[in-house]
């Protein structure tokens, strides 16, 4: 454990001097897209919100270790669309939004950059957006209301789309 931690301390200065003259830089916090797949599909069973409250990982103290430590300032913090609705088009789930929005809150209160990244390499359930799939409106939906919810947070970055292929 020690070992990891000099590691990770030395890495952190590492990445902090080589970021000299970067605007932004930072890393994901992972957790909320566990079970998610490239298809799209999402085992939400899988969720791990990275959170100590919720037993997950403490990614409050990561962030702040890599702004005190790593000099950085954006940080991505991925989810699965199936976590945040039913199904396309529908409201947000208030009980695992408040978990998100935890998160969300952890990455504001370093003063970084805090990205929203809906983790479906632009499908659900192996249905392309737009192509067959959940429709470009039920997709700007979901992000109406992600924006509604962030709207007064000026360092809330929306990710619209994480890794689309095909």
């Amino acid at each position: 454990m020690r070992s990891a931690l000099l590691a990770s301390a030395v890495l952190a200065m590492t990445v902090g001097q080589a970021l000299a003259g970067v605007e932004f830089a930072g890393v994901n916090i992972a957790g909320f897209d566990f079970g998610c797949v490239t298809t799209g599909e999402c085992d939400v069973t899988k969720v791990v919100p990275p959170l100590k409250q919720y037993k997950g990982r403490d990614g409050a103290a990561q962030m702040q270790h890599f702004v005190k430590n790593g000099k950085l300032n954006a940080f991505r913090l991925p989810v699965a669309w199936q976590y945040l609705v039913e199904e396309p088009g529908a409201p947000l789930i208030e009980a695992n939004m408040e978990k998100y929005d935890a998160l969300m809150k952890a990455c504001l209160a370093t003063g970084s950059l805090c990205i929203i990244d809906i983790h479906n390499y632009a499908r659900w359930d192996d249905l392309i957006i737009g192509q067959g799939g959940p429709t470009d409106e039920e997709f700007a939906d979901l992000w109406s209301q992600l924006a509604t919810q962030y709207k007064s947070q000026p360092k809330v970055v929306m990710g619209i789309v994480n890794e689309p292929h095909e």
